[in-house]
């Protein structure tokens, strides 16, 4: 009869608290899905935000037949949405050409100018309430996430307390 005896590596003899909350923290499914939660509703606000991002455009239109340039039309424009459902807008049109639809006037115009909806959305427009939807999920995303960190922690800590004192009893 033979016996073998076989360490694959050292084990330290005791595990303290500070790793073992180290390793709940960074291995919980509890914890990776709280983060993604948080990180979902961080990208949501952002997108709210990105509703207020300036909008720079530019389309043209023409049309020639045998060498012949019937009408040339470009158009470049930037909106500035603003919080309260108003937009600045401005730009440039150019239009050229022999056969001309009469809705356009020849030439190069320019143009600046402010969109107000008077009443449009009772003072209260998409843009803002989607807004204000995201930073309250967010709210509401932190709040729960340090919630159940704050239960989690406390469980654990428990139990490693129990499990210490079990090791001690049984030590």
């Amino acid at each position: 009869l033979c016996t073998f005896r076989l360490r694959a590596q050292e084990l330290p003899d005791v595990l303290h608290s500070e790793d073992y909350m180290a390793l709940v923290m960074k291995n919980y499914p509890l914890v990776r899905q709280l983060n993604n939660n948080l990180r979902i509703a961080n990208l949501e606000w952002k997108a709210a935000k990105g509703s207020l991002d300036p909008v720079l455009s530019v389309s043209t239109d023409q049309k020639q037949v045998k060498g012949i340039e019937y009408y040339a039309h470009s158009l470049a424009d930037i909106q500035l949405p603003l919080l309260y459902g108003m937009k600045v807008q401005a730009g440039v049109e150019k239009n050229e050409g022999d056969h001309m639809n009469p809705e356009f006037s020849k030439d190069v115009q320019s143009y600046v100018g402010i969109s107000m909806p008077l009443l449009k959305d009772h003072w209260y427009d998409k843009r803002r309430a989607w807004m204000d939807q995201s930073r309250v999920l967010l709210e509401q995303a932190q709040s729960e996430q340090q919630l159940a960190l704050s239960k989690l922690y406390l469980d654990a800590f428990q139990v490693y307390l129990q499990w210490t004192r079990e090791y001690a009893n049984y030590a």
